[in-house]
């Protein structure tokens, strides 16, 4: 049996419908079986009466004359008992004993011998007597000077009519037990299975956070009283529901007015970014600014986890770095400052990724530096290149060290930053995408421009999350044009 058909037959066997079913189906059966039983013997003891008082007044038709020899007796009663057999029903046999027991005349055959050694045995303690698995009721009738008269009737048809009324009296017994049956069942259905169904499928609502769902219908006065408590309990969570929303659309705002807004400026960069949250807030982050020295800060960070507490921690990391590196203007000591400043916000049950780069246009370089996190690839000369992680996450070791890459960049050179989102996105069975997933996908669009490659990259995620997300979705790339014309500014409210 296959996992699917053993967990369906699991869920049949544990069902209330297949055990309430099985309860009126054993107490239907038992209480027929046995009402049969009852009636059964009752028809057939009134039976076995109404023969014994025919056989007793077909004894009374027996007129015997003590007087006449013998074999005139024994001639007469055979020939009474071959009509009764001819003229009412077969099987009689009819004895005619004296007072010592002995028999003076007989109707029985050589084939009935036992069943009549029988009836001389038993005298008049029983009505039915069994010989060679066949059944006898007998009737015993005393007339003058001590003559006693038995006349047995073999049952076979009263057997056989008991038989058909028995049939008879079962089949409908089983009709009836089958409307008792399907009443039963419909009573059940509209009455216990049918709310506790609409119950679960108001359960599955809720669970999907649609509270407005009401199990409310007819049935038992218990299931309306857990009904009613059910609706107070779904009103509760409608009424938590509809202000966590507000709250978290609040949220939302706020840490969207986190993001850099992008306008021109004269670092002869032009920059293109997706922001893609998992929920209403998110836990990553990127950010733009410039230094006092004039260099320009390109930044992406994902917090561990989701929600609100990885919100909350994003723009803790972003004034920090920002104050970090506008107050030491060197990145590697700047990251072991913000790492300080997250392990003393999270006691190390907290930690980031990061993927950092400082842009210095009078230079032409730009330097680097990751941690925990291979989120970078460049194109430089369309050639593709994957940076590597120059260090531990952020808010795990407290004495971490992160070392810096220098990358010298030209006008038409790109560099894409991007979060775990990306290279981790794989729900449809197919292999994670991967920094080398990025840079292939790259290479197939590289005649796009740099927005079109950016959503090239995140129609690709939503491709293989069926057009969600299981993960925040942050990309910032920038390419370096032939002239400083282009230019952004980050500002946050």
């Amino acid at each position: 049996m296959s996992d699917t058909l053993r967990s369906r037959w699991i869920r049949l066997r544990d069902s209330l419908r297949l055990r309430l079913v099985i309860t009126a189906v054993v107490v239907i059966v038992t209480v027929s079986a046995i009402s049969t039983f009852i009636d059964y013997q009752r028809e057939r003891a009134t039976l076995v009466d109404r023969v014994v008082t025919a056989l007793q007044d077909q004894a009374r038709l027996l007129e015997l004359d003590a007087d006449k020899p013998r074999e005139v007796i024994q001639q007469y009663v055979r020939r009474f008992c071959e009509t009764l057999n001819a003229h009412i029903s077969p099987g009689h046999i009819i004895l005619v004993l004296n007072d010592k027991g002995r028999i003076v005349a007989e109707s029985a055959s050589p084939q009935e011998n036992d069943a009549k050694r029988a009836l001389i045995d038993v005298g008049q303690s029983r009505s039915i007597i069994r010989v060679n698995e066949r059944d006898y009721v007998q009737a015993r009738l005393p007339v003058d000077d001590g003559i006693i008269i038995v006349v047995a009737q073999d049952m076979a048809n009263v057997n056989r009519e008991m038989r058909g009324m028995l049939s008879s009296h079962i089949a409908s017994t089983i009709a009836a037990a089958g409307s008792v049956m399907l009443l039963l069942c419909l009573g059940m259905y509209f009455w216990a299975i049918r709310p506790f169904r609409r119950l679960a499928h108001a359960a599955k609502a809720w669970a999907s956070k649609d509270f407005a769902a009401r199990p409310t219908l007819p049935g038992p006065s218990e299931l309306w009283s857990l009904t009613g408590e059910l609706d107070h309990m779904a009103e509760i969570l409608h009424w938590h529901e509809t202000h966590r929303l507000s709250d978290m659309e609040r949220a939302r705002k706020i840490q969207a007015n986190l993001l850099p807004r992008l306008t021109c400026n004269s670092h002869g960069m032009k920059v293109s970014a997706r922001y893609w949250p998992m929920e209403h807030v998110a836990g990553d982050l990127y950010d733009l600014f410039e230094l006092p020295d004039g260099r320009l800060v390109t930044a992406v960070v994902d917090i561990a986890g989701h929600g609100v507490s990885a919100a909350l921690l994003t723009g803790i990391v972003k004034m920090s770095l920002r104050y970090r590196l506008e107050q030491s203007l060197d990145l590697s000591v700047a990251l072991e400052q913000v790492n300080a400043d997250l392990l003393a916000c999270t006691l190390g049950q907290k930690f980031a990724v990061a993927s950092i780069g400082i842009w210095n246009a009078v230079a032409g370089t730009w330097t680097y530096a990751a941690a925990g996190h291979e989120g970078c690839t460049t194109i430089i000369g369309r050639h593709i290149q994957h940076l590597e992680s120059t260090g531990p996450m952020l808010g795990i070791l407290p004495n971490g060290r992160w070392d810096i890459i220098e990358v010298p960049l030209k006008p038409g050179d790109r560099v894409f930053l991007y979060s775990d989102g990306v290279t981790e996105s794989g729900v449809l069975g197919e292999s994670q995408l991967g920094s080398r997933g990025v840079g292939d996908l790259l290479s197939e669009c590289d005649s796009q421009s740099l927005d079109g490659q950016v959503e090239s990259i995140i129609a690709e995620v939503e491709r293989r999350g069926q057009g969600t997300t299981t993960d925040d979705t942050t990309i910032l790339a920038f390419e370096i044009a032939a002239a400083p014309s282009l230019q952004m500014q980050s500002a946050t409210a």
